[in-house]
């Protein structure tokens, strides 16, 4: 293993996941698509792992997708019909909704 714990060649170090983590700003009931071909899929145990870690009270879903051309192109009214939210609607809805 490497210093950052994920052995040489592996693509992403512990740092790098905790940062995309940091960056994503992972939230209770969070869907995170993850591409197929994705240096993170490639690290998928070490990133769920950390995922573990947070102390966040709720499930968390991770999906992968071969192909991610559907859930980039579609409208934000059919993937609400579907229940699915883009995290700037649901930011919005938050705001004109609070409780």
């Amino acid at each position: 293993m490497d210093s950052e714990g994920m052995g040489s060649g592996s693509g992403l170090s512990l740092r790098q996941i905790n940062r995309i983590i940091k960056k994503i700003k992972v939230e209770p009931g969070c869907v995170l698509v993850i591409k197929a071909d994705s240096a993170i899929n490639h690290n998928l145990q070490a990133f769920t792992d950390e995922l573990k870690k947070l102390d966040i009270a709720g499930n968390i879903v991770v999906l992968v997708a071969a192909d991610m051309s559907d859930i980039e192109k579609a409208p934000p009214e059919a993937m609400r019909k579907a229940g699915w939210y883009r995290q700037d609607d649901l930011a919005k809805m938050l705001r004109s909704n609070p409780r």
